[in-house]
């Protein structure tokens, strides 16, 4: 992994996002950009020109300055040889111009990570509004973190499936990675009590899976709950994943548990575990 995205808007729980791809960064030795996007100063269209310019110079520093204080190497890193693993990349752009995800994908980015909270309905009022924009327009996969959620390792990682044939591919991204950290995959299905079972998808699906992953660090789980969100509850708790990753394509399990209004139950995916979100 060479290159991790993380944005920064001063807020604590860009700063949580910002130490768990720090951490991330440094057991990979990846390039970490930290990226602000701003709003650039109202300025009179009579000024002068010279006058324009300093005073977008003058506000782009303050905010550089700012950038660099508030994303400085944990104390655990006190050694020049731990700190300098990482290589720090500040970014200063207007958000009248480019995206997050513009950035992403012009720096050719691996991952995105951010720090979330909670906002408005459905899978903003689980993620927040930016990181929700984020997961939707990144072509690169988004790691969204939990305030409060410290990084600890990563040692196990959860992949929710419903069969899709594209989950295969991301299966096998993910059994790289997580050999790559020293962890383990666990592809997981819940079935949901009294709903017709897709034997068939289940059956291609399986298949697919032992000779993708028989070697590799890959685990095969299918349980049953009264619910989807039930089910994905009890396996992360019981089994103390670290990322529950997830595709995130139309008709998919993303949909079924984050775009659904009814949805009200509290899962601990919410609220304690990372989510790594992939596109197909």
């Amino acid at each position: 992994m060479e290159k991790i995205l993380v944005p920064i808007d001063f807020s604590a729980s860009s700063s949580w996002g910002f130490y768990y791809a720090y951490y991330l960064a440094q057991q990979f030795g990846s390039e970490l950009i930290v990226a602000h996007l701003y709003r650039p100063p109202y300025v009179e269209s009579t000024m002068p020109v010279d006058m324009i310019r300093k005073i977008i110079h003058d506000k782009e520093q303050g905010l550089l300055k700012h950038m660099k204080a508030n994303t400085q190497a944990p104390l655990e890193f006190p050694t020049k040889e731990q700190i300098d693993r990482v290589k720090v990349r500040h970014m200063l752009e207007s958000a009248a111009e480019l995206t997050l995800a513009d950035i992403a994908n012009n720096e050719g980015v691996d991952l995105i990570v951010m720090g979330t909270h909670g906002a408005g309905g459905a899978m903003d009022k689980v993620w927040g509004t930016n990181t929700s924009k984020v997961i939707k327009e990144a072509k690169c996969p988004v790691l969204a973190i939990p305030s409060g959620v410290d990084y600890k390792g990563i040692s196990r990682i959860a992949y929710a499936t419903d069969f899709d044939p594209e989950d295969i591919d991301k299966i096998l991204q993910m059994a790289f990675f997580a050999t790559a950290v020293g962890a383990e995959v666990n592809c997981v299905h819940v079935n949901v009590v009294g709903e017709e079972e897709e034997v068939l998808k289940e059956e291609a699906f399986k298949e697919a899976f032992a000779k993708k992953f028989e070697n590799l660090p890959v685990t095969y789980t299918v349980c049953s709950a009264i619910t989807v969100e039930d089910g994905l509850e009890t396996f992360l708790r019981i089994n103390h994943i670290s990322i529950l990753a997830m595709l995130t394509h139309k008709k998919s399990l993303w949909d079924r548990l984050f775009n659904n209004k009814s949805m009200t139950k509290s899962m601990a995916l919410r609220t304690q575990i990372p989510l790594l979100a992939f596109h197909a």
